[in-house]
């Protein structure tokens, strides 16, 4: 499918990050299956999906939970039979953002250390 974000890339199956802050809980999910743009690295998740990773998210929220990160797993996160060992795609790593450059492991917004 074509991007309706930047209008220009195609989408692929591939796996995503997927980040989500309830009140004062964040959940990081790793590895989420999803339909990614080649060109601006936008993801897309299908209602399934989409509907487990907010699941998620609100069951760290009601545990009080600050900061949880998982790994999904293909089979919990798709209606259908896929597992994580044995994806119908090619498992690929999304490109990398190009409209930001990382920062040093050393560098803080309020300049260097002393």
């Amino acid at each position: 499918m074509k991007c309706p974000i930047c209008k220009t890339g195609e989408t692929y199956p591939g796996k995503t990050m997927v980040t989500l802050q309830r009140g004062d809980s964040v959940v990081v999910i790793r590895d989420v299956p999803a339909e990614v743009c080649k060109d601006c690295g936008e993801y897309y998740l299908d209602e399934t999906t989409a509907r487990r990773v907010y699941d998620d998210a609100e069951e760290t929220q009601l545990r009080k939970v600050e900061l949880e990160i998982k790994r999904s797993a293909a089979k919990l996160y798709r209606s259908d039979s896929l597992t994580a060992t044995n994806p119908p795609w090619p498992v690929i790593d999304i490109p990398p953002c190009r409209h930001s450059s990382p920062l040093p492991i050393a560098a803080s917004p309020r300049g260097p250390r002393r």
